[in-house]
């Protein structure tokens, strides 16, 4: 069983409280669109979310932490920071499996405005033995233009990239005043794949493209997403994607 793990940003560090709740919804909506129903889905948080949503595999973990920033830094710090406390919940979020009661083998981290294939946990449950998968093909959804372009190398570009199993992943102990180092590898997704081939862990790539990189909403984390570049070439319909994706 696959447990989906979504870390939400507080609402201090939100630019619209209320639109980052709506992209939360649609996300919690599109992981509880599997066509499996063995897997759950933690949403971590320090504020309740906007959102009536409710789905039985679907759970809430409250922290009382929140990033460590002030006015005096600067802007690369404060995405540090940031960082930080995304790191922090998903390590919190691991840790919150056993207390579910379930026989998990595997965890995926996905952004909380980011969308995923409803066919991951069928297929992770016909492969629990496994290391694991990174996304090598997704989708870039441009939500002002409401337009999806292929993404070759998916997993250098989107936190919703890597499915782990549980045996590999090495969760550290839960300790949440530790700096960046401590939550590195949870945190910078990109790197897991040659991280984990390092210790011979080898990932392979996911067979069909695996999720939906939303960008364009205002309240994304990456600052390098202006610089992603949009081809003629590479645009995909919408439509088929909206069964799979919940797009």
């Amino acid at each position: 069983m696959i447990v989906f793990i979504i870390p939400l940003k507080g609402k201090k560090m939100s630019k619209d409280w209320e639109a980052t709740s709506r992209l939360l919804d649609r996300t919690m909506r599109s992981v509880c669109r599997q066509t499996s129903e063995q897997f759950r889905a933690i949403v971590i948080h320090r504020e309740k979310p906007e959102t009536d949503f409710f789905h039985p595999n679907l759970h809430y973990l409250e922290v009382d932490f929140e990033p460590d920033v002030s006015s005096s830094m600067t802007a690369k710090e404060i995405r540090q920071q940031k960082r930080v406390d995304k790191g922090k919940k998903i390590l919190s979020g691991l840790h919150h499996i056993h207390n579910l009661g379930i026989d998990a083998s595997h965890a995926m981290v996905v952004d909380s405005d980011d969308l995923i294939s409803c066919r991951i946990a069928a297929f992770v449950n016909q492969h629990q033995d496994a290391a694991g998968w990174f996304i090598k093909t997704g989708f870039k959804y441009l939500e002002t233009a409401a337009q999806a372009y292929w993404k070759r190398e998916f997993y250098k570009a989107c936190g919703t990239c890597n499915i782990l199993n549980l045996q590999v992943i090495d969760v550290p102990a839960l300790e949440l005043n530790r700096g960046y180092g401590y939550y590195k590898f949870l945190i910078d997704h990109g790197q897991v794949k040659d991280k984990l081939k390092q210790r011979g862990v080898i990932l392979k790539p996911l067979p069909f493209p695996g999720a939906i990189y939303v960008i364009g909403t205002g309240e994304n984390m990456a600052s390098n997403e202006n610089n992603l570049r949009f081809s003629w070439w590479m645009r995909k319909s919408v439509e088929p994607l909206r069964e799979e994706f919940g797009i």
